[in-house]
């Protein structure tokens, strides 16, 4: 645990607090490295959840059904490696408050009715400094989160993960012999948020997420219209957001799990009054949200 994060709000809430002060005053100031705000933190036990690797009892890694991407489609403008581009750690949001919101909206309405009673284990794949959870989901003891993504900086710096660890998933993406680090049926949900347009091997990492997920398990993709283009696939690139949603949906069939659908995303109260006007000032509209449900269904 850091200094001054005792009880799991500390100096990170005071350094928010001040800069949610500067953003009010200057709502223009919301560049990357700005868009920080209050993040709710509980005390948490911090670490690498070994390594990425796995260390226990798993059954033959679940192949992927079928193959969804061609060659081509699975390449980037950027070919260099994604652990060098991600070397640096990006303490920001990747979407906008409307797309966060709605995030935490959805968050609320599966997880929050998941086993109810029952300790929750879920995984945050591609994860980084921010989760997006909801306070009512964070402060629920019954809730252990893991973390993956490809900055340990960002990771450590994510106050709701218990544990986490760095893997790139392209250079290395899931197989029989290097499945990722979970026993079969150990994971009650997986949140894949504003990640799924990198995946080089989407196929191979649902697959395995669906051989660790229980029986019931969900898995939720969300995602809007902004990305690293240059770090996304050439099919993401080249899709319309109706497409996106349906390559999402292709890809989580080849993986093995039935019937995936379009999450059902809770009605909103009006954007606050700054939003608004900087929508309006700056002629932007809301990024849109999308999100595609799996559930995995008993082999």
């Amino acid at each position: 645990m850091k200094n001054g994060d005792r009880d799991g709000r500390g100096n990170v809430a005071d350094f928010n607090f001040h800069l949610r002060l500067v953003l009010k005053v200057h709502p223009m100031m919301s560049m990357c490295w700005l868009q920080a705000p209050y993040a709710p933190q509980r005390v948490r036990v911090t670490g690498i959840h070994h390594g990425g690797r796995f260390r226990g009892r798993v059954s033959t890694m679940n192949a992927a059904v079928r193959e969804v991407l061609t060659t081509q489609q699975r390449q980037k403008l950027d070919s260099t490696r994604d652990s060098e581009f991600y070397s640096l750690p990006r303490f920001c949001n990747h979407a906008d408050d409307h797309f966060i919101r709605t995030q935490r909206l959805v968050y609320e309405r599966y997880l929050g009715s998941l086993k109810p009673g029952e300790r929750v284990t879920v995984l945050d794949l591609a994860s980084s400094d921010r989760s997006h959870m909801p306070e009512s989901i964070v402060f629920d003891t019954r809730y252990t989160f893991i973390g993956h993504g490809m900055n340990a900086e960002e990771l450590a710096r994510n106050p709701i993960l218990d544990r986490w660890f760095v893997r790139d998933l392209n250079a290395d993406p899931p197989s029989s012999t290097s499945p990722l680090a979970f026993e079969d049926e150990s994971l009650d949900a997986v949140v894949c948020c504003c990640s799924v347009q990198y995946f080089q091997y989407p196929e191979m990492v649902f697959a395995d997420l669906r051989r660790a997920l229980k029986p019931g398990g969900l898995l939720l993709v969300s995602f809007t219209n902004k990305a690293f283009w240059t770090k996304a696939l050439s099919v993401w690139g080249n899709s319309t957001e109706y497409a996106r949603v349906q390559l999402v949906k292709q890809y989580l069939m080849a993986a093995g799990f039935s019937s995936p659908t379009e999450a059902s995303v809770p009605g909103q109260t009006d954007p606050p009054l700054l939003e608004r006007i900087r929508n309006t000032v700056f002629n932007t509209s809301p990024d849109p949200y999308y999100c595609v449900l799996a559930v995995k269904t008993s082999d």
